[in-house]
């Protein structure tokens, strides 16, 4: 990885977004540390890359559209806390439209490489809610 490819923790997030809108669960996955949790719904938790990838892949199958905004970062050294709002939209039983909104916070670090990766990540965090 080159010193142009290495991304802000605000653009490692806004990435992950992107992979999980083109349907690339891995590469969203891959920012990620090896032994990261992802709470994929409000009582499930993914342990480790594999799991998140298939987290990654039930949350785009209810709501295949994410839009992430109101992104802030806090950061002390290698560690950042990255929080932001988001609105989910997809297909509830029936092809019925379902949407849902919250607040995702996610604690990140950086590596020997680099890269800054989540350890954790709750988007059920703050008020959640199905509109």
């Amino acid at each position: 990885m080159t010193v142009a490819e290495i991304m802000t923790p605000a653009e490692t997030m806004a990435s992950i977004a992107d992979l999980l809108q083109a349907g690339q669960a891995a590469a969203a996955a891959s920012h990620y540390a090896d032994n990261a949790i992802l709470m994929v719904t409000r009582d499930c938790h993914a342990i480790g890359r594999a799991a998140i990838r298939e987290g990654f892949v039930t949350i785009s199958h209810r709501f295949p559209c994410i839009v992430v905004n109101q992104a802030q970062v806090v950061r002390r050294g290698a560690i950042a806390l990255h929080t932001a709002q988001w609105i989910a939209r997809g297909a509830g039983q029936g092809s019925q439209a379902v949407q849902a909104r919250g607040t995702t916070s996610a604690v990140l670090n950086l590596g020997n490489d680099g890269r800054w990766l989540v350890l954790m990540e709750n988007p059920w965090g703050g008020p959640c809610f199905d509109l």
